[in-house]
């Protein structure tokens, strides 16, 4: 899992490499995409999105996709709660 200040809206590699998007318990929309491909095939699924100024991506090795499905990282995604108030900037 990544987390880092969300200083910009949700940046996608493009419409081909997204396969998914889900909306979360409490609204928030969440993207599965795969990473843009290098020598002929795709490195990681991502599932992104974002809540209170923060950016989380969580990523799985393809190789090991049908282990570690999307519904797994949305799982996951719901479990992340957060309490602290909103700000522009979170590292201000």
């Amino acid at each position: 899992m990544i987390v880092k200040p969300s200083n910009r809206k949700l940046i996608f590699f493009s419409k081909r490499e997204v396969i998914h998007t889900y909306k979360l318990k409490d609204g928030t929309e969440a993207v599965y995409q795969t990473t843009p491909r290098s020598h002929g095939r795709a490195l990681f699924n991502l599932l992104v999105f974002e809540k209170n100024g923060w950016k989380y991506i969580l990523s799985v090795d393809k190789r090991i996709e049908d282990k570690v499905p999307a519904n797994d990282l949305v799982e996951i995604a719901e479990s992340v709660i957060v309490k602290y108030p909103v700000k522009v900037n979170p590292l201000e």
